[in-house]
């Protein structure tokens, strides 16, 4: 790894932080929605859950994107659903929780193109 990108982890793990606590009050607040709303639900989860991937995975460059990660982001998914179970105006829902996993998924996908991103290929160039 690159010493030059050990910089920018105390920056990402700022924006991993306020993410999780966005995501977090975004989770137990009342909404109103429809079911025509169910799609764009979806892809909210999707993108907080890649979001959050990409949020970790640089905050601890030095470990890989592994089960340790993932297992964590998906057992935060887990704590949401069932804090909403508990809620009068949430309900748990394990497509959910799937959806969480597909947005893990797509950053697992979409991480070798990082590597062409200038500021974050730094963490997979030799150290200087």
């Amino acid at each position: 790894m690159n010493d030059r990108f050990l910089r920018y982890v105390p920056a990402f793990r700022i924006a991993f932080a306020l993410t999780l606590v966005v995501v977090s009050y975004l989770a137990v607040t009342p909404v109103q929605h429809k079911v025509s709303h169910m799609f764009s639900d979806k892809l909210n989860h999707m993108a907080a859950f890649l979001a959050l991937a990409a949020l970790l995975d640089f905050s601890f460059p030095r470990e890989e994107f592994t089960a340790t990660k993932v297992g964590g982001l998906l057992g935060y998914g887990l704590l949401i659903e069932i804090v909403q179970y508990f809620l009068p105006f949430r309900e748990f829902s394990l497509l959910d929780l799937l959806v969480d996993g597909l947005g893990l998924g797509a950053y697992a996908l979409l991480r070798p193109l990082c590597r062409h991103v200038p500021v974050l290929r730094e963490r997979w160039q030799a150290g200087t």
